[in-house]
């Protein structure tokens, strides 16, 4: 295809005149040509056309050409060509200045180009330009398909890609990160980094997902940048960045380097899926351990030799984090959308690739079917909340993905890593009945009353009111005095005095305040039977 900018540096089109500044001409596609000579055409013309005309309709009154170029604008023509000569000898400054206004190229047509005539010659170009970079495209993707065959790496296809095309290019994830770059960047990575940072901060201001973009360099001078999708995911594509796709020779085309962004795609898409199987045998082997067969079939040593192989190592320390994400939570009944679910795995390949930043010798691992990230820790850290929460940022700022993060206690056997788990998904089980939860919280061992976790809330409810009377679920100071004070008194194992020291007040305040509970509840909290209950109301009645 051709832009309007190319036809007027083509040899055999120099005699036609740009009349309005040549800093408006871009590299838009010029996809038709057609002759007119009434101003009534905007609802009859195709989008990226170039209207000739003798302006014969206009010869008494130029001014109606102003309507008409508006009228041009609103049919996204690409520019209007005006004969000269038979109709009208010049076109007038006030056209000519509105035109620059409105930034529509206006051309002028010497006499001597019949309309006809110049519409085939401009016509065979367009179609000539097709046949030539269909053909070109069609190259790069046989040059590239046999380069996919023989199993070639991203970065050869980058380098390769770019010398064809001779420009430098860009290949990031979904995370905006460079995954290869051409050359060009090989002394000069920050440079690559500044352009990746520029076009999408660029791409935030236009509200435009792709496409080209204009960014600026740090010294003042303007850089053409072009942002092609590769769709190997659904919502969060990788993209090819390309440096200066005006000064890509011809007959390169958008088509040819829609070819070249497929065969990325298959390249990726297959990686992936490699990748993929890798990800299944670690979470094989997470399930083996976590169900025991391991842990029954294997002693220390032996599992060090075959745990080693998933990243596992020898140590005093383990503990399990389960990770999830807000919008998976928010799913009812567990019908996830693609698009969490897709944010939920991204989300892993970005720790799988920068967990090293943050834990030494941890292991992620992602259990496809039941929609969860493990992270395994093997060294104690004192800034474990602190560190999953700048991870939960990351994430959300670069995929709007929120996480949670639910943790175990730490043990000192490989073959207890199992229990670190359980208590991690019983904490994440818990956060689901939580409206408001943090996005870390830790696994808390709540004893005998976990015996209740399977009861009806309203049965838990009507036992805790049952013993506990008004001090149940009490409102009145008077009354929240009154339980703070009993349920310190059981912990303390009926001590007076202790309890009077924790809480600050004086042993015959104790005494009446415990008294004041018995005639309330009507039993002695002291008696083994009563207190049992009134413990475990307590406890019950501080989650309920």
């Amino acid at each position: 295809m051709i832009s309007l900018k190319t036809l007027l540096k083509t040899p055999r089109f120099s005699d036609l005149h740009l009349l309005t500044n040549p800093k408006m001409l871009n590299d838009q596609i010029m996809e038709s040509v057609e002759i007119t000579e009434t101003p009534d055409v905007e609802k009859y013309i195709p989008k990226n056309v170039l209207i000739l005309s003798t302006g014969m309709v206009f010869k008494d009154n130029q001014q109606g050409f102003i309507p008409f170029i508006d009228s041009l604008i609103r049919a996204e023509a690409i520019g209007l060509g005006i004969k000269v000569g038979r109709f009208l000898n010049q076109i007038d400054e006030e056209v000519i200045a509105y035109a620059n206004k409105v930034n529509f190229p206006l051309l002028v047509i010497p006499d001597h180009f019949p309309l006809g005539s110049l519409l085939h010659q401009i016509m065979n170009l367009i179609l000539e330009t097709e046949r030539e970079e269909i053909d070109f495209a069609l190259d790069i993707q046989k040059r590239f398909s046999d380069l996919l065959v023989q199993d070639a790496s991203n970065s050869l296809l980058v380098g390769d890609l770019s010398r064809m095309i001779k420009t430098p290019i860009i290949l990031l994830d979904p995370f905006h990160q460079i995954i290869s770059h051409s050359q060009h960047f090989k002394n000069h990575k920050d440079k690559a980094e500044y352009y990746v940072d520029s076009v999408f901060e660029e791409r935030k201001k236009t509200q435009r997902n792709h496409g080209s973009f204009l960014v600026t360099e740090p010294d003042g001078s303007k850089t053409h940048l072009s942002l092609v999708k590769i769709q190997v995911h659904t919502y969060f594509p990788h993209y090819l960045i390309i440096v200066d796709p005006e000064q890509v020779p011809f007959p390169t085309s958008v088509f040819a380097i829609e070819q070249a962004a497929l065969v990325f795609q298959f390249n990726l898409y297959k990686n992936q899926k490699v990748d993929e199987s890798l990800y299944a045998n670690e979470a094989h082997f997470f399930n083996d351990l976590i169900d025991s067969q391991v842990n029954n079939t294997l002693d220390s040593t032996n599992w060090f030799k075959v745990s080693r192989n998933y990243g596992y190592i020898q140590t005093d320390y383990y503990r399990v984090v389960h990770i999830h994400s807000k919008d998976m939570l928010d799913e009812k009944n567990n019908a996830y959308t693609l698009k969490a679910n897709e944010k939920l795995f991204l989300s892993y390949r970005w720790l799988r690739k920068n967990l090293q930043h943050y834990f030494e010798n941890a292991i992620v691992v992602w259990r496809a079917e039941d929609r969860e990230i493990v992270l395994i820790l093997q060294e104690e850290d004192t800034d474990l909340s602190e560190k999953l929460l700048e991870i939960a940022q990351k994430i959300d700022d670069l995929i709007n993905n929120q996480l949670t993060f639910s943790v175990g206690y730490p043990v000192s056997k490989w073959d207890q890593i199992e229990q670190s788990y359980t208590q991690a998904k019983l904490a994440h089980n818990e956060r689901q009945n939580k409206e408001n939860a943090e996005p870390v919280i830790f696994y808390r061992d709540k004893g005998a009353d976990q015996l209740f976790n399977d009861l009806d809330h309203n049965e838990i409810v009507y036992f805790c009111k049952s013993v506990l009377k008004e001090l149940a679920y009490p409102e009145e100071d008077s009354l929240i005095d009154l339980r703070i004070t009993l349920d310190t008194y059981l912990k303390n194992q009926s001590e007076i005095t202790q309890t009077a020291n924790d809480l600050f007040i004086h042993r015959n305040t104790v005494k009446y305040r415990i008294n004041r509970c018995e005639e309330i509840l009507g039993v002695k909290v002291d008696a083994p039977d009563d207190s049992l209950n009134i413990r475990l109301a307590l406890q019950l009645s501080k989650d309920n």
